[in-house]
């Protein structure tokens, strides 16, 4: 018997409903907007006199965020933006108005969709991995905790009952759970999939699910990136379904209170869209110019040109909540901008958006040529990306574009540069240019070594001239 098996596990029947306490009142945040808003003021009358990057530290502008605080931390998921930035954005008057809009066309798992909520805001956000559009919804939709809880406890009991689960089409799923811990998760897939429960709890039981699995996988958690543990045999040969029960219940006890903290300003909604950013434009006016005005706020951060491993940091749980077959994963892939692979008639082009791109594209070439490929491929996609944002912007609107630059092969790749002169041919104008220290960095590739990304990411603020 495992150490896990003796303990006393308090069931779902017995158990209350974690408690929760209400965040800051409304008289903090209104100190939040204005010393944002003087903040803002200050860094864009010093960029108008002299045009140069300033350097800053979000975290100081805005202070500690707690774990606890909203929703954010329901689920590790990597490379998220820092939740400084868009706190700090969206407190500005200059930018954010209560009742607008703002879209994220590279949302991920929400981060700035949910400040938008807290912020009064609608939040549209875009994203090809159906798992972060998963967290995303599951992050923006209130459900009261004796709901959630209850929900949560009915699955558990279901799972236990039954004496078969489903097992989903999860890539490598014997490689990287034990046999005791897939067939109970197979149970737990069931019981939520044959529930009577409305959309959002069944897509928050999903995330449930996939917190259980990528914690009781055979994994390395240190490591966003699938990496079995060095210990793996060990670790399954003492594994037993009680494991994923007491996880399920863990999980549950976390992230319930979460989405209790959820704001539900009136009026305010969050919005979901699997389509490329690149068509952002053409989704607004075909299905949602009708219900929503153009967003006059645009706050991302693309992913790196360092080809990073975005779809496969997800390939667990997007097979355990079904969202993606494991023969699905490779077009999932495809359909990324800073995917690491191409296929073989997309290494020969190196067509970029200008000059100055073409020179740095080349030189890296002669050094690297695949790797030149990818960055010149990431660059048409992202040149197609800013330049459907800046047709939908509103005019006068702004765009927040956060972005890092690369020393790859050794040639610097100056990706935040370029990104800022091809925002500026679409006649996008700079306002503000802000640089922010990394503290950390995930989802390094097989090439980290030739690949390393600087220590600092740039925020470059445009604003959309009227035409």
């Amino acid at each position: 018997m495992t150490d896990l098996e003796a303990q006393d596990l308090t069931s779902f029947e017995d158990a209350r409903p974690p408690t929760f306490r209400p965040r800051s009142d409304a008289a903090s945040g209104a100190a939040q907007i204005r010393r944002a808003t003087a903040a803002l003021k200050t860094l864009l009358s010093s960029y108008a006199i002299t045009p140069k990057p300033i350097d800053v530290s979000f975290r100081q502008l805005v202070g500690p965020i707690p774990v606890s605080n909203l929703s954010h931390s329901i689920y590790p998921y990597p490379a998220r933006l820092l939740r400084q930035i868009p706190r700090f954005f969206l407190h500005c008057e200059q930018l954010a108005v209560p009742g607008g809009v703002v879209l994220d066309p590279f949302c991920g798992s929400g981060t700035v969709l949910i400040e938008a909520r807290a912020a009064h805001m609608t939040g549209w956000g875009i994203d090809i991995n159906p798992f972060a559009r998963l967290l995303s919804r599951v992050k923006t939709t209130p459900i009261g905790r004796s709901l959630a809880w209850r929900a949560a406890g009915d699955v558990l009991a279901e799972a236990k009952a039954v004496r078969r689960g489903i097992v989903p089409d999860v890539v490598n799923v014997d490689y990287w759970f034990s046999r005791p811990v897939k067939r109970a998760l197979g149970r737990l897939h069931r019981a939520i999939m044959e529930s009577d429960l409305s959309p959002d709890l069944r897509r928050y039981l999903l995330v449930l699910l996939a917190l259980s699995a990528e914690r009781c996988s055979l994994r390395d958690p240190r490591i966003p990136v699938p990496v079995r543990r060095h210990d793996w045999q060990l670790v399954a040969a003492k594994q037993k379904a009680a494991e994923v029960w007491h996880t399920f219940e863990g999980a549950a006890r976390f992230v319930v209170d979460r989405l209790a903290a959820i704001p539900s300003p009136d009026g305010v909604v969050s919005l979901l869209e699997g389509e490329d950013a690149a068509q952002a434009h053409e989704v607004y006016r075909s299905r949602l110019a009708d219900r929503l005005e153009q967003p006059s706020l645009i706050l991302t951060s693309p992913p790196y040109g360092a080809a990073q491993k975005y779809i496969r940091s997800s390939s667990l749980s997007l097979g355990w909540t079904g969202l993606a077959k494991s023969g699905e994963l490779s077009s999932l892939e495809r359909r990324m901008i800073g995917r690491e692979h191409l296929r073989q008639n997309e290494l020969s082009c190196l067509d970029t958006p200008n000059a100055n791109l073409a020179r740095e594209i080349s030189a890296l070439g002669s050094r690297d040529p695949e790797r030149a490929a990818i960055y010149a491929h990431y660059f048409r996609g992202m040149e197609k990306v800013i330049s459907n944002l800046a047709t939908l912007l509103a005019d006068g609107g702004v765009l927040v574009l956060v972005a890092g630059s690369n020393a790859v092969a050794g040639t610097l790749v100056q990706t935040h540069s370029h990104l800022k002169d091809i925002a500026m041919s679409h006649g996008l104008s700079p306002v503000l240019e802000l640089r922010d220290t990394i503290r950390g960095r995930v989802l390094l590739t097989k090439r980290a070594t030739r690949n390393t990304p600087l220590h600092y990411e740039t925020v470059h603020v445009f604003r959309k001239t009227t035409s």
